[in-house]
C-alpha cells in the first residue's frame, strides 16, 4: 500500500507539472522547447506526457487533467 501511494503521488505531481507547462506555453503543449526550439520527433514526447496526464484523470477524475489532455491533443 505504501508503494502504491508513493507511485500515485509521483504520477500526480508529474501530471501537475505537465498541466502547468501547458498553461505557460504559447503552443499549449506539455513540453518545454529547448534552446533550439522543439526537437525533431517532439510529438512523441508530447504524447508520452499526455499519457501521464490522462492516467491522472483516470485516477482522480479531476476535470483539469481531462481538459489538459484535450488541449494537448489540439496541439498535435
Amino acid at each position: 500500500d505504501d508503494e502504491r501511494a508513493r507511485l500515485r503521488k509521483n504520477l500526480l505531481e508529474t501530471a501537475d507539472l505537465f498541466v502547468a507547462i501547458i498553461a505557460e506555453q504559447g503552443y499549449r503543449s506539455p513540453l518545454r522547447p529547448g534552446p533550439k526550439g522543439y526537437p525533431w520527433g517532439s510529438s512523441s514526447d508530447v504524447l508520452n506526457n499526455l499519457i501521464i496526464v490522462s492516467l491522472a484523470w483516470d485516477l482522480t477524475k479531476d476535470r483539469r487533467y481531462l481538459d489538459a489532455v484535450a488541449v494537448g491533443m489540439d496541439y498535435l
